[in-house]
């Protein structure tokens, strides 16, 4: 909650009234911040320094964390942090102390966990750190519990544990976020829910509030006594209940702290009113009737009009405290239609303008939202000019931002000046501070001559009866009758609040410096009865008086030699009341205390004489070092508050002595690669007090791609004949280029040193070759064909030249074949090559292949030679024949065409433009078939693409088959066929063993044996043989078949017999 909303409560608390009321209007049109599933927790504030509030989000179901980000102009950016978690409370707070606002949140899955705000330093969020384990984390609220902090960031975190039925305080024991103590403050509650901490007895300490969310839950307060040696902790139960929420405000104004509560039993939203002290202790009253319970709960005064308003509702509405005194309440919704389940709530300026605006989790729409409070913005005017806006002033026509006691109440509205303004314990509507008699202090300048008034208010606070007071004056530093006339007298009260009388003392004006002088006026009951709270005035006389101690400045020759002085003269220059003491202290400014002067501290007295003069003398040391003028101070103060000094007395030590500095101009060869040092050799003609040579590169006509630039400063001690090298680092090259320069300039932090600036060489050795390359194309049948020649450089030249260009004929001559060219190109200065293009004219004819050649020549920069001076052009004919032969009876035909050969037509060969793509069609005679086409590698599936001269063949066959017959084995027999054609005798002669036949025939072939002793076993040979029916499927197809006969073997013993196991020899 920002200072703005702090103002605005206390303001409410005490009573104040706004500037202009506003109704149920105040709110705009609801503003998405993000979209993102089943968000239930938000808290607002600034993250990142920039103007308007950010949003921290925590979703439970996915278990998600979101921050986002206002932008200009109103707009939103988001991001996830990892890793998520499962939050049921988000919430912000300076945790560690450093001026940003933390990152807090409870993972119900037993953690409570921050993240330390870095977006300062490193753009981020830094990793999470565990404050410590809890079960089922729930509600979190941050506080400075144990009051280490005093009120400047030292905050602990309460947590409230569901599952371990607990309320706990995390104890931030250094106050940086670095280590952390987990206490218990009560245990065995049914499901604790929700946790908030305040002052709830008055007595100082932060007490803590719990609600757990059962249906045997109950609303608690848990009393602070940890100061006590007894129990740190003292629980008062205050009703039954299933609390979502709980929150503290005073919403009554009657000075305490009451609670609001969330009720998910009852659908309430209530508050409890805080009457410690009495019977009963608390009062229930009903704020509204909601559908569900919410998480967010927050007294906020919206509508400016004095008095704590409440928003928390999960329906879309806040509620108008609509008297001011808590008792009556009147529901609006956020903006006109808005309703759905707002399940977490915060109360916040967004948008900067000073009114408070609402932020919410929509878990009916998965997005978080903000609705402008329109009480305010920054097109208001701003009378009393005090950077608040008139629709959102506290106090009206006064500054809002003073408050010098400190209470909350700015000073233009605090009742009491000089005390708290909140505290009424008596309840008369009259600060505590202020309740009684008292008078106010009086201080005014005494001026230089005459009587200056100092007029005391004596002001009652609160109603009393009639009384009397008297009043006398008292002496203190001031005296009477020197510095005032002593004043005496009684008073006479009605007892009336706010009752003020008046009386003057009269100072007297002087023109004597001297300190501020006070006494005090003293206040005694005379008759009657009312409380003095503060019968003692002070009166001060303010000196306004002013002595000035003048110091004149000294310059002088320091000399070779010897020590010189150098005198100071400080002169008062009026009367002063008192003798005073003058300090004085030399110090060392441009000059060195020991070696320039000897240093001098001391103190002279004045006794107050107007043009009193007083000497201070330091001793100057003479050399013969060359150097600059060199420079101390004598630095002199006044014990006296009413007497000033001049400014310092300025000591100038003359230097009269000279020096050079003498620099060489170096040079190097740069190389192709790499880098090489340029060094210059710096060095001391004389000796001098130690300096510094600042020094740098200057750019000639080398530049920061040739060498390093640098500005750098090398140290001399001051030693005639000193060296000191300076190392420039050069880069090498294949630029062909000049030798270059660039210059090194030299800044002798002693302006009496002498130096000039030097000049470094780099010398170029790099080379260039200018060529030309050649091309070869085709020149197509018809139109043009672009030759595109290119002139390039082998290396970079830096500067720029131009190379001609012209066609020379050759066996291509200008004008059939191209179009003659010429010109010229540039190169170097960054153009490492260009291209010359020669237009090439296309014919259908056949021809030889062609060239020209394109010649450059140039006049060549230094380094610069030609590598090729001629650039032929290949001009490649595209004409390509095509030639067919045709064997056998039928006709071939082409696509494109060109080609008809056989059958008496004899265009059987074509000339076609290179790569050209010949299809081939062949249409056989009647009784013929083609057989395909063959020759050159291309021909074979009749489709042609002509990369060169091209030799098919297509063959045509007749319409018929063979079949060939054969025997296997010893035995005899006569093959005959039907049809005829085949009679094919093994011993016969002659025999026809082959046969012609038209395709589709079946011939069907047997086999008769001619010898008794033969046997006919079976057909083999092609498949189609093997059961004597041929059939005759392909033209040109030749089928062999072969008869297998076998011959029975006749024995010795002249019978047939297959036993061969045993033989019988015989003689003839």
């Amino acid at each position: 909650m920002t200072s703005r909303i702090l103002v605005a409560l206390l303001a409410s608390t005490i009573g104040l009234c706004a500037s202009r009321v506003v109704g149920q209007t105040d709110f705009g049109p609801e503003i998405e911040i993000l979209s993102q599933g089943s968000v239930n927790g938000v808290s607002a504030g600034d993250l990142d320094g920039a103007p308007g509030a950010d949003v921290f989000a925590g979703a439970e179901s996915p278990s998600t964390l979101y921050v986002a980000f206002q932008g200009a102009g109103g707009t939103w950016s988001d991001t996830e942090l990892t890793p998520g978690s499962r939050s049921r409370a988000v919430e912000l707070g300076d945790l560690d102390g450093d001026g940003d606002l933390d990152l807090v949140y409870s993972d119900f899955g037993g953690s409570l966990f921050w993240r330390s705000n870095d977006l300062d330093v490193s753009g981020t969020f830094l990793p999470r750190q565990e404050l410590g384990m809890v079960g089922g984390a729930q509600g979190v609220f941050i506080v400075d519990l144990d009051g280490d902090g005093n009120g400047e960031g030292d905050l602990d975190v309460l947590l409230a544990g569901r599952i371990d039925d607990a309320y706990y305080w995390f104890e931030n024991v250094g106050g940086d976020g670095s280590s952390w103590t987990q206490h218990l403050i009560q245990n065995g509650i049914n499901a604790a829910q929700a946790i908030w901490g305040g002052d709830i007895d008055g007595d100082g300490l932060v007490d803590v509030v719990g609600g757990s969310a059962s249906g045997s839950g109950k609303l608690a307060w848990y009393e602070n006594r940890m100061d006590d040696a007894g129990p740190a902790w003292i629980e008062h139960d205050i009703a039954l209940g299933s609390l979502n929420a709980v929150s503290g405000a005073d919403l009554d104004k009657d000075g305490d702290l009451d609670i609001l509560v969330q009720d998910s039993g009852l659908t309430e939203i209530r508050w409890w009113e805080n009457r410690l002290g009495d019977d009963p202790a608390w009062v229930v009253h009903t704020i509204a009737m909601v559908s569900s319970a919410g998480r967010g709960l927050d007294a906020v005064d919206l509508d400016f009009d004095g008095d704590l308003d409440v928003v928390g509702s999960r329906d879309g509405e806040w509620y108008e405290n609509v008297d001011g005194d808590a008792l009556s309440w009147t529901a609006w919704p956020l903006s006109p239609g808005t309703a759905g389940d707002l399940a977490d709530t915060d109360a916040e300026d967004v948008d900067g303008d000073g009114d408070v605006d609402i932020v919410a989790a929509r878990v009916d729409l998965d997005k978080v939202s903000w609705w402008p409070n329109l009480s305010c913005s920054p097109g208001d005017p701003d009378d009393d000019d005090d950077g608040v806006f008139d629709g959102c002033d506290i106090c009206e026509g006064f500054d809002d931002n003073e408050d010098e006691d400190g209470d909350g109440v700015p000073d233009g509205c605090d009742s009491c000046p000089i005390g708290d303004n909140n505290i009424d314990t008596d309840g008369d509507g009259v600060p505590d501070a202020c309740d009684g008699l008292r008078v106010v202090n009086v201080a005014m300048d005494e001026g230089d001559t005459g009587t200056t008034p100092l007029t005391f208010r004596i002001i009652l606070g609160g109603d009393t009866g009639p009384f009397t007071v008297g009043y006398t004056v008292t002496e203190g530093t001031a005296t009477t009758p020197e510095d005032y006339h002593d004043t005496s007298g009684t008073i006479a009260f009605a007892g009336d609040d706010g009752e003020e009388h008046v009386f003057t003392v009269l100072g007297f004006g002087d023109t004597m410096v001297e300190d501020d002088e006070t006494f005090t006026v003293d206040l005694t009951l005379e008759s009657g009865s009312v409380d003095l709270v503060d019968p003692v005035g002070v009166g001060t006389l303010g000196n306004d008086d002013v002595a000035t101690l003048g110091l004149d400045d000294v310059s002088h020759a320091e000399g070779d030699s010897g020590t010189h002085r150098f005198t100071f003269t400080l002169t008062l220059d009026k009367d002063v009341d008192d003798g005073f003491e003058v300090d004085y202290a030399t110090q060392a400014i441009t000059a060195t205390q020991g070696s320039d002067y000897v240093g001098h501290a001391g103190s002279v007295f004045f006794a107050g004489d107007a043009f009193e003069r007083h000497a201070v003398t330091v001793l100057v040391k003479g050399d013969t070092v060359a150097e600059d003028d060199e420079v101390f101070h004598l630095e002199v103060s006044s014990d006296h508050p009413g007497v000033v000094s001049d400014e310092n007395g300025v000591g100038t030590i003359l230097d009269d002595d000279t020096v050079y500095l003498l620099v060489d101009s170096p040079s190097v060869v740069e190389g192709n690669a790499g880098t090489v040092d340029l060094v210059f050799t710096l060095e001391l003609t004389h000796d001098t007090e130690p300096f510094d040579v600042d020094y740098e590169t200057i750019a000639n006509s080398a530049d920061g791609e040739d060498y390093e630039e640098i500005i750098d400063t090398v140290s001399f001690a001051g030693t005639a004949g000193e060296t000191h090298t300076v190392a420039i680092s050069v880069t090498g090259d294949l630029v062909v280029e000049g030798d270059e320069t660039f210059s090194l300039h030299l800044s002798p932090t002693d302006p009496e040193i002498v130096a000039s600036d030097a000049t470094g060489t780099i010398l170029d050795d790099d080379s260039a070759a200018v060529g030309i390359d050649d091309v070869t194309m085709v020149e197509g049948d018809t139109g043009t064909t672009d030759f595109v020649f290119t002139i390039s450089l082998t290396a970079p030249v830096e500067d720029a030249f131009d190379v001609g260009f012209q066609t020379i004929d050759q066996s291509a001559t200008a004008g059939s074949d191209y179009t003659a060219t010429s010109g010229s190109v540039s190169l170097g200065g960054g153009s490492s090559s260009q291209t010359v293009t020669v237009v090439v004219h296309g014919d259908g004819f056949g021809e030889s292949d062609e060239h020209f050649v394109v010649e450059v020549f140039a006049t060549l920069p230094q380094g610069v030679t030609f590598t090729d001076e001629l650039g032929y052009g290949h001009v490649l004919d595209d004409d390509v024949v095509l030639d067919l032969t045709v064997e056998g009876l039928g006709h071939v035909g082409s696509s494109p065409p060109g080609i008809d050969c056989g059958n008496g037509a004899l265009d059987c060969d074509q000339l076609y433009p290179i790569d050209t793509v010949v299809g081939l069609t062949a249409t056989p005679e009647p009784d013929w078939t083609f057989a395909g086409f063959r020759g050159d590698t291309d021909c074979d599936d009749g489709s042609v693409t002509m990369t060169g001269a091209t030799a098919c063949i297509a063959t045509f066959v007749l319409d018929q088959g063979v079949i060939d017959v054969g025997f296997e084995g010893y035995g005899l027999g006569l093959v005959m066929s039907e049809p005829s054609g085949i009679a094919c005798d093994r011993d016969g002669d002659p025999s026809d063993c082959t046969a012609v036949y038209d395709t589709g025939t079946e011939v069907s072939l047997s086999v008769t044996v001619t010898d008794p002793e033969s046997t006919f076993v079976a057909w083999t040979g092609d498949a189609d043989c093997l059961d004597g029916l041929v059939v005759l499927g392909t033209s040109g197809e030749t089928v062999h078949c072969v008869a297998i006969i076998n011959a029975t073997p006749l024995f010795a013993d002249g019978f047939e017999s297959g036993d061969v196991t045993s033989w019988t020899s015989a003689v003839p």
